[in-house]
This record gives C-alpha cells, sequence and structure tokens, in this order.
C-alpha cells in the first residue's frame, strides 16, 4: 500500500506545485529532486552489491 502511495504522491505534487506556482520548471524541478536520491544511492549501491563476491550454496 505504500509503494501504490508513493505512486500517487510522485503524480500528484508536481502538479499541485504547476497549478500553485504556474511554473512548469519548477514542475520538473520537483519531478527530478524525486528521482534524484534514486541515482545518487542505487547507482553506487548497485556497483558495490555486484562487487561483493558472496558464494550462495
Amino acid at each position: 500500500m505504500s509503494y501504490f502511495g508513493d505512486l500517487i504522491a510522485s503524480v500528484a505534487l508536481p502538479i499541485l506545485i504547476l497549478t500553485v506556482t504556474g511554473s512548469g520548471f519548477l514542475m520538473g524541478l520537483v519531478g527530478a529532486l524525486e528521482v534524484a536520491p534514486l541515482f545518487i544511492v542505487g547507482l553506487p549501491a548497485g556497483v558495490w552489491v555486484d562487487r561483493r563476491n558472496l558464494a550462495v550454496e
């Protein structure tokens, strides 16, 4: 259920910003800032996990 709420928020927040400010730039900035942590944390974490040599038996 939390994932569904996150999806709704990721759509609703940029629309709210556009409605309140009328700025497409700010709407895009909010959208980009929502995704930025995925790249900042996710990419290095993926490399770190791939480099670990865990033998699963």
